[in-house]
């Protein structure tokens, strides 16, 4: 028999750190998991069309039948948090972030899509904007996508009911944008309020600016993914499904090599 070769596959190694997720009852099954999970990865990180991932994989309309089970779920927030946690206890941290940094990213949409569409005119596009919250490793915590009309302090509201989540969360490193109001407040278990440190950006010669790259970084990380380079999906819930993906596979590179 031969085995059959496909243009990209998640190791077994990968696969076991995130299967019990997808699993779901232990039946026999008629298509494998692994291979369904590694072309949606293939998808994001090539960006092709659903209709032209490679016909190893199987019928396109199967690979998106999972994926828009998926996405309709909490499963891939819920596997992100996991991966997160244990990418920061086998560096030695609290599988818990007190600190965090958040930022916006605004991206074009392609033709076709209006959802939460907008103009940004700081960055004279129109499209979405993204809002992503990581820790200090970079590590994606929380994703949001929202019209790019949006200024910065409502956009990241879509942020709020997963950063609600990071009981042990302190403080959070943002811009000057953020200034005034707090974008939004968050309350721990012991009721203490969220400190928002804002890092400016001043007329001197250029340095990195502290805790800021960070999330910077996370933002390139994401962009060498093609399907993120631009904003193709028609529904605003696909858009961030394919930005969980991104940071999910990330975070599992960390994490297994």
């Amino acid at each position: 028999m031969v085995k059959m070769k496909y243009p990209f596959l998640l190791s077994n190694s990968h696969y076991s750190e995130v299967y019990k997720f997808f699993a779901g009852h232990s039946r026999k099954r008629k298509h494998s998991l692994q291979i369904i999970l590694s072309a949606v990865v293939y998808l994001v990180k090539t960006g092709c069309q659903w209709r032209m991932l490679p016909g190893q994989y199987g019928k396109w309309q199967l690979i998106y039948y999972y994926y828009s089970k998926w996405m309709r779920s909490n499963v891939l927030e819920l596997l992100l948090g996991h991966l997160v946690k244990q990418v920061r206890m086998a560096e030695g941290r609290d599988g818990q972030p007190t600190a965090a940094v958040i930022d916006t990213q605004a991206v074009k949409t392609v033709a076709g899509v209006s959802e939460h569409t907008g103009y940004d005119g700081a960055k004279r596009l129109k499209g979405r904007k993204r809002s992503l919250l990581t820790d200090t490793m970079g590590n994606a915590l929380a994703v949001g996508v929202s019209s790019a009309r949006l200024h910065d302090k409502k956009a990241v509201l879509t942020l709020k009911k997963q950063a609600g989540k990071l009981k042990k969360l302190k403080v959070i490193f943002a811009d000057s944008t953020f200034g005034g109001v707090p974008a939004f407040e968050l309350q721990t278990k012991t009721k203490t309020s969220i400190e928002w440190q804002l890092v400016s950006r001043r007329a001197e010669p250029f340095r990195i600016l502290p805790k800021r790259w960070v999330v910077e970084r996370t933002f390139a990380w994401m962009m060498n993914f093609r399907r993120l380079s631009r904003d193709y999906e028609k529904l605003v819930l696909s858009s961030k499904t394919m930005i969980l993906i991104a940071c999910i596979y990330i975070t599992l590179q960390k994490l297994v090599t």
